[in-house]
């Protein structure tokens, strides 16, 4: 394997390192185990993925990791994970806050109280004084609140953070599903539809109040058939 280190064993079993860099690696092989690291931050990404996932086996035993913090929306990592969470590829994802883990916290100065969005970041996510002093120390150091939610992300959402504005608020999202709101029957229902136009899926999301029921998902569809569904909810 091209920029790769290479264990061989006697039972023919092979161990192998590889950066990276090589948009090849493991291309025409074939792996039982993989452990990918810093994924958006490859320097081929979308070579390398088309390298890597076919070269990875999908018989019993086989195990694939791929593992990193995320870097923006858009590229082949973000696109993956979205596509994952849809239940569209083999692999299932993971997420973990990183206030479930007890190292994150720091003990405040006497009389220190959180304040702007340290606050709302407190209460939003039931954190404690120690941790609501380290994430503060932290969001200093790295002189940008959107940096940490990227470098230390409590949602997956707010994990693809970017510099630029985004066009929905991924704090106004967690607000919303961790809202206690229980809607009144006779409230109105609201539907929203993301009809396809280029092979991509419809959606039609159906609320009452600021609930949302279940969600459809059609990977195809026509306009009439489209006009049929959306008639069927208005009907009921």
């Amino acid at each position: 394997i091209e920029n790769s280190k290479e264990l061989q064993f006697d039972n023919g079993a092979t161990y192998a390192i590889a950066t990276a860099g090589s948009p090849d690696a493991m291309r025409s092989d074939a792996c039982h185990f993989f452990h990918g690291s810093e994924v958006p931050f490859w320097e081929n990404l979308q070579e390398n993925f088309g390298a890597i996932l076919p070269a990875l086996s999908d018989g019993r035993g086989s195990e694939g990791f791929l593992e990193s913090t995320s870097k923006g929306k858009g590229d082949a990592w973000h696109k993956f994970i979205m596509e994952t969470l849809a239940g569209e590829t083999e692999f299932e994802v993971f997420f973990d806050a990183w206030f479930n883990h007890p190292k994150y916290r720091a003990t405040p100065p006497e009389g220190w109280q959180p304040q702007g969005e340290t606050l709302e970041a407190m209460q939003m996510y039931k954190l404690d004084l120690a941790q609501a002093y380290w994430r503060s120390v932290k969001v200093k150091i790295l002189r940008a609140e959107w940096l940490f939610k990227q470098e230390f992300p409590g949602t997956i959402e707010e994990s693809f953070q970017s510099p630029g504005a985004n066009l929905i608020n991924p704090d106004a999202v967690t607000r919303a599903r961790k809202n206690n709101f229980v809607p009144d029957r006779f409230m109105p229902l609201i539907l929203g539809c993301d009809p396809a136009r280029t092979g991509d899926r419809t959606v039609v999301a159906p609320r009452i109040g600021n609930m949302f029921l279940p969600v459809d998902i059609y990977p195809k569809m026509d306009d009439a058939q489209l006009v049929s569904i959306l008639g069927g909810y208005l009907n009921n």
